[in-house]
């Protein structure tokens, strides 16, 4: 029996109406629609003035600044909900308890791999090497003044990290948005209902439908808007930064690009051997989560589509989709792990900084770490990075050097961080063995799932 209203049935079944009517193709059109005009009043061809065309990009991401902000405004509530469902719906504890712990290490599994890839293709092509000293000399005089005040760097002993991971008070971790705290509460209201008998838990358990639902239909209106949103948000962008500034770090870019392309083809490798399944395909279902998370650079605002792609047209069993998409959008970063230690590398070579095997050492093990706590929103990296920085005995001013193209090369990591969620989510499935039952499959196909 559905626990779905009718009227939450007409809610979803509008959203995936508007999932197959392309909204990846009109987001697209947005995106190189918004690169377009970003372009025109950028630097590059000077046709406005740099005040001008300042305040005209700010009107023209409006929407999309509005957008995220309400995207995150249900972010929170449908983790909630959908973790404590997750585990909650489970009817043997454990069963969600193999599946909670075989998710967490893959995700420390396909972190270590991605991390590698970065540390051996950086050391590869050596993109320091190739940096132009002028503007390492402009940067370094100008820019770097004020990156350690506006990151906010926090220091604190690993032991103290952790107590600090869990949730005192969750409504004040729901009201300030820390994410990875707000997961863990989830996790152990999900467990706690689980334990307890079932008509004790029914009363929340059916509060927590009503919110699942609630906030899906408020994701199936501002999805309609995300093509809008994708083409102010990226012409505002290309107005702040142009074309011109990657010119004199190509090399430094084109490594990032390698190790993002390794990484992709690292995940069609598990989803063909391990989940069976064919990659065109896989790629075709899963590209609107794909393509709006570059769009948006915020895992975290894209994970409402993330979790009705991964169950509407990956076929996910719901057990494990709905508690996989939303951990992952907050711990699972391996195209952030990776990138973090590209730049590390990058700048210790730029910086004429030997590393030697403990330093690498010490770098795959923090960037691995400290992906967990990354904010799946746009630039949510930069503070855990200088603290990497710092860790290895980089000048932390050097990262002033990257700055100015990290907003685009966020897109391209964002994007790869959320089709390693739907990865981890197809290939689990596979791994436990727990396939859709002919069941669940009939009720699927039947009435649109919630998440």
């Amino acid at each position: 029996m559905s626990d779905q209203t009718p009227a939450s049935q007409e809610e979803n079944q509008q959203l995936k109406a508007l999932m197959n009517d392309r909204l990846w193709l009109k987001v697209i059109i947005g995106l190189v629609l918004g690169l377009m005009v970003g372009a025109l009043m950028g630097p590059d061809l000077g046709l406005i003035g740099r005040d001008s065309a300042a305040a005209i990009g700010g009107w023209l991401a409006l929407p999309g600044n509005l957008f995220l902000t309400m995207i995150r405004f249900v972010v929170v509530p449908l983790v909630i909900a959908s973790v404590a469902l997750g585990i909650a719906g489970g009817e043997d504890s454990q069963a969600v308890k193999k599946v909670g712990i075989s998710v967490l290490l893959y995700f420390v599994f396909t972190t270590t791999v991605a991390v590698s890839m970065g540390i051996f293709i950086t050391s590869l092509i050596n993109p320091g090497g190739y940096m132009d000293q002028g503007i390492i000399a402009e940067t370094m005089g100008t820019a770097t003044m004020n990156v350690g005040q506006n990151l906010g760097l926090v220091d604190a002993p690993m032991p103290d990290v952790i107590v600090g991971l869990f949730p005192t008070n969750p409504m004040a971790s729901m009201a300030s948005g820390a994410m990875l705290e707000i997961v863990i509460a989830a996790i152990i209201f999900g467990v706690a209902l689980l334990m307890i008998p079932k008509h004790e838990a029914k009363p929340l358990k059916d509060v927590l439908v009503s919110v699942q639902s609630t906030t899906m239909a408020i994701v199936t209106w501002l999805m309609r808007f995300a093509p809008i949103a994708v083409f102010g948000l990226l012409a505002n962008v290309m107005i702040k930064v142009g074309f011109s500034v990657f010119a004199g770090l190509t090399a430094y870019i084109i490594t990032f690009f390698a190790v993002m392309l390794a990484i992709f083809i690292f995940y069609m490798f598990l989803v063909y051997f391990v989940a069976g399944r064919n990659p065109i395909d896989f790629i075709k279902n899963a590209r609107e989560p794909m393509v709006i998370s570059f769009s948006t650079s915020s895992s975290s605002a894209t994970m409402p589509v993330t979790l009705k792609t991964t169950e509407e047209k990956l076929k996910v069993n719901p057990t494990v989709g709905r508690l996989v998409i939303p951990v992952g959008a907050t711990i699972n970063m391996d195209g952030t792990a990776a990138y973090q230690a590209v730049v590390v590398l990058f700048l210790a070579q730029v910086f004429g900084i030997d590393l030697g095997l403990p330093e690498i050492a010490v770098l795959l093990a923090i960037s691995i770490g400290a992906s967990i706590g990354t904010p799946g929103v746009p630039g949510g990296a930069l503070g855990i990075l200088l603290t990497i920085l710092i860790s290895v005995g980089i000048p932390p001013e050097g990262l002033a050097i990257v700055l100015s193209v990290d907003r685009i090369l966020d897109m391209f990591r964002t994007s790869l961080n959320c089709t390693g969620d739907m990865v981890t989510a197809t290939v689990m499935e596979r791994i436990l063995g727990l396939k859709r039952t002919p069941e669940q499959a009939a009720e699927a196909a039947k009435e649109t799932p919630l998440v």
